[in-house]
């Protein structure tokens, strides 16, 4: 009976022996899994939202393409990339908090010496304000190389912001009583929260500043939406990230909408998913066109709209100036550029539709006015010995 008993046990002990681990296991789990969801379902979900979005972007323009097969088959990659766009701004809005979070910055009562909801609080917008005044005076310095008009605001409002922040950051972190081993990783994370400081403003440009320029009220506008943003954060900084991701993914759609609205440019977001997925140009682009299409151009054609000149006569292609407004189907919508003195932000360009066949778009190096500007700026630096000594 003990016989017996001792081999059962020796056979449950081999048959429970733990097997080596599979190295594909994994990858067939992914796969499974892959299986389960419901592609069909999804498909047709993006699908119908791809075919809503191009609704209201044809229906602003006033143009809607006949070619139904091809407003289908493009609807899902409209839908994939209007979606990849709002991840995009979702991880930029939220990484500021999360740097701030990992880099283990935030002052807690046993480590303060003074004012520790203050100094708690103003830690990461000094930071937000440290990183996005740094890129700022960037951007100032590229400018003037440039020669641009922006380069003075922008390196002006990056001085300010940036030893406003640095100021705050320094007053938040004498209130924190630590070690120089701890005092040196909190400075190496609080470059990292410098870094992606910069994300937010990039997701503020990217989705509500329009191609042709804007004005200061415009500005004004985008800086009190990140001033709020800043202050939002600050605010949830002990919440985790991905609770402030759902709130953030709840409050999108409505930002989104409003926040264009108010500034009177409702359509940026289907413009910018129309730019990324290439519907439409996010300015005018040198085209060039057959002689027929020219000369159906040119019957449209308004010089109180448009100063080029369009000969048509000699030759088999011809150039046009002209904004690519959809792209779709045996017909494009194109808008000739203004003359200059109209208000461009206006977008009461003309627009005509002509046919797709024969169109083609050229794509020249852009001009660099960067190495004119320097090589100018050189030639009356008082450093350099060639320059002319003045009297």
């Amino acid at each position: 009976m003990s016989a017996n008993a001792g081999e059962t046990s020796a056979a449950d002990l081999a048959s429970t022996e733990v097997s080596p681990p599979e190295p594909w296991a994994p990858v067939r789990r992914s796969l499974q899994q892959m299986r389960d969801v419901p592609w069909a379902a999804l498909g047709a979900l993006a699908t119908g939202s791809g075919v809503a979005l191009l609704t209201v972007y044809f229906h602003a323009m006033g143009f809607v393409p006949a070619d139904i097969p091809a407003i289908l088959g493009a609807s899902v990659f409209v839908a994939m990339a209007a979606l990849a766009l709002f991840a995009w701004v979702l991880m930029s809005l939220a990484a500021p908090l999360w740097a701030h979070q990992a880099g283990q910055l935030a002052i807690t009562q046993d480590m303060a010496n003074g004012r520790v909801d203050i100094a708690g609080f103003w830690g990461l917008p000094s930071l937000q304000a440290l990183g996005v005044g740094l890129f700022f005076l960037w951007l100032g310095g590229q400018s003037t190389l440039e020669c641009l008009s922006s380069a003075g605001p922008l390196a002006g409002v990056g001085a300010v912001l940036a030893f406003s922040g640095a100021l705050a950051w320094y007053w938040c972190e004498s209130q924190v009583r630590v070690d120089r081993r701890t005092r040196l990783k909190r400075l190496l994370s609080a470059g990292g929260v410098c870094l992606v400081s910069v994300l937010p403003v990039s997701a503020l440009l990217i989705l509500f500043w329009p191609a042709n320029g804007a004005g200061w009220g415009h500005v004004a506008v985008m800086a009190a939406a990140w001033v709020i943003m800043v202050g939002a954060a600050a605010a949830v900084r002990h919440v985790p990230v991905w609770a402030s991701a759902l709130c953030i993914t709840a409050i999108f759609p409505a930002l989104a909408i409003s926040l264009p609205l108010f500034l009177g440019s409702p359509l940026n977001f289907p413009n910018k998913v129309a730019e990324l997925v290439g519907l439409r140009t996010a300015r005018a682009v040198e085209l060039r066109v057959p002689a027929t299409t020219c000369r159906l151009i040119k019957s449209a054609h308004d010089a109180h709209f448009s100063p080029q000149t369009l000969l048509c006569e000699e030759g088999e292609w011809h150039p046009v100036q002209a904004q690519v407004l959809v792209n779709l189907g045996p017909r494009w919508l194109i808008e000739l550029p203004l003359a200059s003195g109209r208000d461009q932000a206006a977008g009461t360009g003309l627009r005509v539709t002509v046919p797709a066949e024969g169109i083609q778009i050229v794509q020249r190096p852009a001009s660099s006015p960067a190495a004119s500007c320097t090589r100018r700026w050189r030639l009356t630096s008082p450093t350099n010995p060639s320059s002319p000594s003045p009297g």
